[in-house]
């Protein structure tokens, strides 16, 4: 697998598969489907589910017909599960899928012509898959997407990993659906006025692009940027230190919300918000691992009222993940869900909310290890959803390691100092 895109929870996976078992429902979490890598069907689930018309959509990075990852579908009941398309060896498929109109618009980090990865479209039924754009790198290009691509009308916007010359710290780009039209509105350089290496997606709100990168900016440890959709009027809104952000960015009114993979009081993420404009940043969670608290969340946060969801890597009762929530003023904040092992384990994804429950995958775990598809039903029921389809649920940047757990935790709104 490209070291770009290995996944933590491989250096455990034998601990995971000592975890087989039935399908269960366990404190609201039912798991609707566990993946075997077997045959055709796929392994290890990556990046977010979509729904459209009560079909879940989802990608694996393993398994399938030429072990290079699939795209499945299976309705939210769990039912009707079938593996729509087999990836080319050396794709591994990033982010999520996409809707527009009757296709599905998503990204390998691998692949095409020059293995630099792809953009592709595909129809619901599997049929009519088409690379859109081949990634070459350079000055003009971009190269090894990891994130999910955003669809305003008629165009697309994306961000890869590398590419843009000579520091080759990724791009934002945009094209139209069609493939045609690319350009680079964007080129990272890293440094203290910019960020390097973007792991998440991009967030339109107000006609302007939001979006984090995981390195670079006035403390090296990633920042949070805008620019306007035609590219100009780049600027960070914030610098952090030490805390890598791989998420994409929830838009609630002027308010941005965040998770960073590692930072905080014991180094292992927090949850956080800042405005629109730059101001008001603030941690809202600061998490600490162990039974009690989740630890290491790459993916991005849900609305569902006026309640936050998300999940993290690491952390619970057997230090395999959780499911957490908490108010948008980061009070009242809870676990939801401790994975075990047999309901899943190393979630990575964001969850999507789906009438009064949220979806989301593992991407270890289950009967073969080879992750699930689980629901839990969510309190209260959505009345109000404001979701950013985040991208990276993926695996790991070069150099982030897992740092162990402190047990120290803050609860609540904390100002940034």
């Amino acid at each position: 697998m490209r070291a770009a895109i290995r996944f933590w929870f491989l250096r455990s996976a034998t601990f995971v598969a000592l975890f087989g078992g039935t399908l269960t429902a366990r404190g609201g979490l039912s798991v609707l489907h566990e993946f075997t890598g077997a045959g055709l069907e796929g392994a290890t689930p990556q990046g977010d589910l979509i729904a459209i018309d009560g079909t879940l959509y989802g990608m694996t990075v393993e398994g399938g017909l030429n072990a290079g990852g699939t795209i499945y579908r299976l309705g939210t009941g769990g039912g009707n599960f079938a593996t729509l398309t087999s990836f080319a060896p050396n794709s591994f498929p990033s982010g999520a899928l996409a809707a527009t109109g009757g296709a599905l618009l998503g990204m390998t980090n691998g692949g095409g012509t020059g293995n630099l990865g792809t953009v592709f479209q595909v129809g619901t039924d599997g049929g009519g898959y088409n690379v859109l754009r081949s990634f070459a790198g350079g000055i003009n290009d971009g190269k090894s997407p990891l994130g999910t691509l955003l669809v305003s009308g008629s165009t697309v916007y994306g961000l890869t990993q590398r590419g843009g010359g000579g520091a080759d710290a990724g791009v934002v780009f945009r094209m139209n659906l069609d493939g045609s039209g690319f350009s680079v509105l964007h080129r990272f350089t890293g440094g203290a006025t910019d960020g390097s290496f973007p792991l998440g997606s991009l967030t339109l709100s107000g006609g302007t692009l939001f979006g984090t990168t995981s390195n670079g900016g006035a403390l090296g440890g990633g920042t949070v940027f805008r620019l306007d959709a035609d590219g100009g009027n780049f600027g960070l809104l914030h610098s952090f230190s030490a805390s890598n952000p791989q998420s994409s960015l929830l838009a609630v009114g002027s308010v941005l919300y965040g998770t960073t993979f590692s930072g905080g009081t014991a180094g292992v993420g927090t949850v956080f918000r800042i405005g629109t404009d730059g101001t008001g940043f603030g941690v809202l969670h600061d998490f600490s691992g162990g039974s009690n608290d989740g630890s290491l969340p790459s993916g991005s946060l849900t609305l569902v009222g006026t309640t936050l969801y998300g999940t993290t890597q690491t952390g619970g009762d057997a230090d395999i993940g959780t499911i957490f929530r908490l108010n948008l003023d980061g009070s009242d904040f809870s676990l939801e869900h401790r994975f075990s092992g047999s309901d899943g384990a190393s979630p990575q994804g964001t969850l999507i909310a789906v009438g009064g429950s949220l979806y989301g995958t593992t991407a270890g775990g289950g009967a073969s290890g080879a992750g699930t598809v689980f629901s839990l039903a969510a309190v209260p029921e959505p009345s109000t959803v404001a979701l950013v389809v985040l991208g990276l649920g993926a695996g790991l940047a070069r150099g982030f390691r897992p740092r162990n757990p402190a047990t120290r935790k803050r609860a609540g709104y904390r100002p940034e100092v």
